[in-house]
């Protein structure tokens, strides 16, 4: 649901899906990682 809605808001600003789907990729990179253990994609989705 995070990655629909982020979608959804970007398409405010861009038409450029494949700008959308490197925002996003950075995002799940950047919070996925091994040492997150607090904030992660999941808090993000609760936020």
């Amino acid at each position: 649901m995070l990655k629909e809605t982020f979608i959804e808001l970007l398409k405010n600003y861009t038409d450029d899906k494949s700008l959308i789907n490197v925002l996003w990729t950075e995002i799940e990179k950047n919070y996925s990682g091994k040492k997150k253990h607090y904030h992660t994609l999941q808090h993000l989705d609760n936020l």
